[in-house]
């Protein structure tokens, strides 16, 4: 599932995987299905780096640990918010969405209207 968040090139992900791909280069210890909230920025360095360092204000506001993910040589940014769980557990799949639901409206609200509480630029975001 992705959600537009008023700019171009950025959007949130909300993932069921059953791996973390290619982000086991920096993740090795974290193997394994996951729920993942992702704000995904394809081709805008600068506004990762605004984000990145404003990461403790960031995760302070959201409320939960966060991480900031960023491929060597891969043009696309992400900050993202997971939990490890048996995504095959359709039995869990209620909590799973509601933990789902929560999390994309406190990205969107930090990521996308709260930006004019830090001092990075909304016309980065919106």
């Amino acid at each position: 599932m992705s959600i537009v968040i008023g700019r171009s090139g950025v959007n949130i992900d909300a993932n069921f995987t059953s791996n973390i791909g290619t982000m086991v280069t920096s993740r090795p210890d974290e193997t394994g299905p996951e729920l993942r909230v992702d704000l995904y920025i394809r081709d805008d360095d600068a506004l990762y780096q605004q984000l990145l360092n404003q990461r403790v204000e960031i995760k302070q506001e959201y409320g939960a640990p966060l991480r900031f993910y960023s491929a060597p040589g891969a043009a696309s940014r992400s900050v993202f918010d997971f939990v490890k769980t048996d995504v095959f557990d359709e039995t869990r799949w209620p909590e799973y969405y509601d933990w789902l639901t929560e999390r994309i409206i406190r990205m969107h609200e930090v990521m996308g209207r709260g930006c004019r509480r830090r001092s990075v630029s909304c016309d980065s975001l919106h």
